[in-house]
């Protein structure tokens, strides 16, 4: 501990605070020693419960760069978090606890969308025996459905996928045309295209978009929006996805989703 006090010191960021009693600290500042202390201590497990989102914009970067450090050298952690980005980005495997029960355990993203169909209450909508069974689903279209011409679309080929297969895609502004470079204040359409491989439940496409270091900033699935889905779809059949996002102010990313079958 002595060996590592000025490290824990300066990381921590508390100042004067810092050799203060703990009983002056707020739950923040003691939450941010806890983690300096334990981050630059030699262990074999780490266990960090709600950690990550404490203090500012710019000590949870430091923090998210000393775990970074800690899985480089190959230490074992366990984070306990609500955060579903920290586990995208992190985490190898995800256990999901739902009343004190595992509902779950395997690879992140199957946990994370377990999550989300847990809260919006579509886990158990769908059972093995009715996915057999092929129900109609009506094709409505709504009238503001935003969608470009073929030309623009850019085709792709992923057969090693599981469930459905991407076959094309388009980022293009309010006119319809392919669009790489936006101003501020312009709109931004994310468009593609999927045929599934096999009958599923509730089909949930998600935008997800990283910085030039690869890091995600921003993440929206369509189960977090109020649409319209089918409750099946079936093999062979084409979804249709497009998310509009309003580039004026970062903040107010959540922009209308839309979302049909073909």
């Amino acid at each position: 501990m002595q060996e590592r006090i000025k490290e824990i010191e300066e990381f921590s960021e508390l100042g004067d605070f810092f050799d203060r009693p703990m009983k002056l600290y707020s739950s923040g500042m003691k939450t941010r020693l806890a983690f300096s202390l334990f981050a630059f201590l030699e262990c074999d497990v780490l266990i960090l419960d709600e950690v990550l989102a404490v203090g500012d914009i710019f000590f949870q970067q430091k923090c998210y760069a000393r775990l970074e450090e800690l899985i480089a050298k190959q230490i074992t952690i366990i984070l306990v978090t609500h955060q579903l980005a920290s586990v995208q980005q992190y985490c190898k495997e995800v256990i999901l606890l739902h009343h004190g029960e595992k509902i779950f355990q395997g690879e992140s993203m199957k946990g994370i969308i377990k999550f989300h169909q847990l809260k919006m209450g579509l886990a158990n909508n769908v059972s093995p025996a009715v996915l057999q069974e092929k129900v109609e689903v009506p094709l409505e279209i709504p009238d503001d459905f935003f969608w470009p011409a073929d030309e623009v679309f850019i085709p792709v080929s992923f057969p090693q996928a599981n469930y459905a297969q991407l076959i094309s895609y388009t980022i293009c502004n309010f006119k319809g045309d392919n669009c790489v470079n936006f101003l501020q204040g312009e709109q931004a359409y994310f468009c593609c295209e999927f045929q599934l491989k096999e009958t599923i439940g509730v089909p949930i496409a998600a935008v997800m978009i990283t910085n030039k270091f690869n890091v995600l900033i921003h993440s929206k699935s369509s189960c977090l929006q109020k649409v319209s889905v089918p409750k099946q779809v079936h093999h062979g059949d084409r979804v249709r996805f497009c998310r509009s996002q309003d580039l004026r102010n970062w903040h107010k990313m959540w922009a209308e989703l839309r979302s049909t079958i073909q």
